[in-house]
């Protein structure tokens, strides 16, 4: 469970996978809270201490995990919240056309292929895709100067 976490077995095209992480915290959380509990019983004001920083951490993640998980809400929301974090690509927002297109979206789909288009000029794939959502919108003459310009001929 830990090699990979270490580096020793890879496992992906992540340098180190969190995803391993989550079986050996559980051991980690459980000592942290029995220290703590043991750690307290010796004092009144070590209660009041230990009450009053788990209230803390508590009010201050709660509000952190509510946001973080509207990330997460669905997969249009996580693609643009990584799109936000992560340099340019054009994969990336051809993938996020697909989705949109996938879901009868077409303006949404054309945004995001035109992003592409315009981080990667000379992709004929997207020119195309480009040109027949242009065609499909009626923009005929946009969508034919795409085809025309296609470097694919």
């Amino acid at each position: 469970m830990m090699l990979p976490m270490i580096g020793i077995i890879h496992t992906g095209s992540g340098a180190h996978p969190d995803r391993y992480d989550y079986l050996p915290m559980v051991g980690i959380m459980v000592a942290a809270i029995w220290s703590s509990v043991a750690w307290s019983k010796s004092s009144h004001f070590r209660k009041r201490a230990l009450l009053l920083t788990t209230s803390v951490i508590v009010a201050t993640l709660v509000p952190i995990s509510r946001n973080q998980a509207s990330t997460w809400k669905d997969e249009e929301a996580l693609w643009h919240r990584y799109q936000e974090c992560v340099e340019k690509d054009p994969g990336d927002h051809k993938k996020t056309g697909t989705n949109f297109l996938s879901n009868g979206d077409l303006e949404g789909a054309l945004k995001e292929f035109r992003a592409a288009l315009s981080l990667d000029p000379q992709n004929p794939k997207t020119m195309i895709l480009v040109a027949q959502l242009l065609s499909i919108q009626g923009s005929k003459k946009e969508a034919s100067d795409l085809y025309r310009e296609n470097p694919r001929d």
